[in-house]
């Protein structure tokens, strides 16, 4: 899945918020736009 992708890279983050950023933004919850 999208989750386990990212959860093979988690290890370079360097803290949660990075890690849970990347998943909504993978996810394409998250707008980068203003």
């Amino acid at each position: 899945s999208k989750i386990q992708a990212i959860k093979a890279n988690a290890r370079g983050f360097r803290n949660f918020e990075n890690y849970r950023i990347s998943i909504l933004f993978f996810c394409g919850k998250l707008e980068l736009s203003p």
